[in-house]
């Protein structure tokens, strides 16, 4: 029940496009006033557009710090917290430490590992080319899908566990870890 992973940024990236769209209206009333105005109306329109343009560059910062951070908080998710539930998962052999009652649930829940730990390595990869300059939105969509994959996996793995039963192999200590 506990929330191991989420990217609420919609807030982030609307902050970003309404700051573009102001250095756009300020950019254009600084135009208009350079075809006409007094030099103090002329300043004051400049530091707008400079105000804008800083806004900006926060905005950038704040969704590039939120995609990290959505990287490294699946990431963990995943490879530290989910990986526990199966046997020697660093070794791509992703056979779950106990048995439920549906073994298509185990199935499709060692078949959405294995996709993940491809996920996570390319998204990775990817992140070394996010900067101010990148298509913030592209990133941004990518982390959203790359984290829903995570999330329909450890739905399906909560799902899983809250189904295991206690057995010689498996104690009640064990499942209460594994939840």
């Amino acid at each position: 029940g506990q929330t191991l992973v989420g990217l609420e940024n919609s807030d982030t990236l609307a902050a970003l496009r309404d700051a573009e769209a102001r250095v756009v209206i300020e950019q254009a009333a600084l135009d208009e006033l350079l075809r006409g105005a007094r030099s103090e109306e002329i300043r004051a329109q400049e530091i707008k557009v400079e105000n804008a343009k800083t806004a900006v560059g926060d905005a950038k910062k704040n969704l590039i710090d939120t995609i990290h951070d959505a990287f490294t908080k699946g990431d963990d998710a995943v490879r530290n917290k989910l990986d526990q539930i199966f046997v020697n998962p660093q070794g791509g052999n992703y056979s779950i430490h106990f048995t439920t009652n549906s073994p298509q649930l185990e199935n499709d829940i060692k078949i959405e590992r294995v996709a993940i730990e491809s996920i996570l390595d390319s998204w990775q990869v990817s992140l070394g080319s996010l900067s101010f300059d990148a298509d913030l939105v592209v990133f941004h969509d990518n982390a959203k899908n790359n984290l829903s994959g995570i999330r329909l996996l450890l739905d399906k793995a909560a799902l899983a566990v809250n189904r295991a039963q206690i057995s010689s192999s498996l104690s009640q200590t064990t499942l209460d870890g594994y939840k």
